[in-house]
Order: C-alpha cells, then structure tokens, then sequence
C-alpha cells in the first residue's frame, strides 16, 4: 500500500539526486544529528539539573508540553523552565504560558544572564518550585 497524505492522495516521489524539484512539497532534509543545539545558558542550567534525577527530579531537555516544546521539563513535578531573553514575555509567549499552566505546570524563566551569572539563585529557585510542586500533590 502506497503512503498516502493526510488528505488521501499519494505522496510525491522524491526526486532523484540531481534533478530538479517542481514542487516544494518534497523536502530532503539533512540528517538528525539530535535536539537543537543549548546556548551556554542552557547548557549551565543543564549541569544543575540532570543530577536531581537522581532525587526523582528527572528533567528532560527539549520537552513537549502540548504544542510546546519546553528547554527544560520535570514531568513529575509538573515543571517547566525556559531560559530564554525577552522573547516569552511578548503576547505569543504569555499565551504560550497561559497553555502550559492549563496543562498544569508550572514555569520558570530565566533571562541568559541570570543562568550564567547567578547560576545558584536560578538553582534555589528551581528547588522551591520543585517543593511547591511536590507539596501540590
């Protein structure tokens, strides 16, 4: 049985290499080398996190939430965190929020800043939303 599109019809058989394509329904892309790459934020506040998984605080890099992808989430604890600038702070960030907290969690944001200048005061934070979360249960 031929893949079908989602509307029914067949889908478009992918050029061979050389040709040209008529359409840009057909899109070969590069291989998956694996999630996008961290800023060194992300990357600081990474360090911080993986080893809570051992406390039952596993935090997954690059999490979906609904139709959101999170930087960091603790499904558990129903808690997400964003490092991030001012972008989440605009009208399609807060309803981006606003989704996230219907789904029941929690979100932090830290500016890139903040995780790498004070790395501790993100931490702590981190580890009074994780005991308010747990305490919620």
């Amino acid at each position: 049985m031929e893949p079908e599109c989602v509307d029914g019809r067949p889908l478009p058989t992918p050029p061979h290499r050389g040709e040209g394509v008529a359409s840009c329904m057909w899109h070969d892309p590069a291989p998956s080398t694996g999630p996008a790459p961290s800023t060194p934020a992300e990357t600081r506040l990474w360090r911080l996190l993986f080893p809570l998984g051992a406390d039952a605080h596993h935090f997954r890099k690059q999490a979906p939430i609904g139709p959101y992808v999170t930087d960091f989430a603790c499904h558990h604890a129903r808690l997400g965190i964003e490092v991030d600038g001012d972008s989440h702070f605009t009208g399609a960030g807060l309803r981006r929020d606003a989704c996230l907290k219907g789904e029941g969690y929690v979100v932090l944001h830290f500016t890139n800043d903040a995780a790498l200048s004070n790395p501790e005061g993100a931490y702590a934070s981190i580890l009074t939303a994780l005991q308010e979360t747990s305490h919620a249960r």
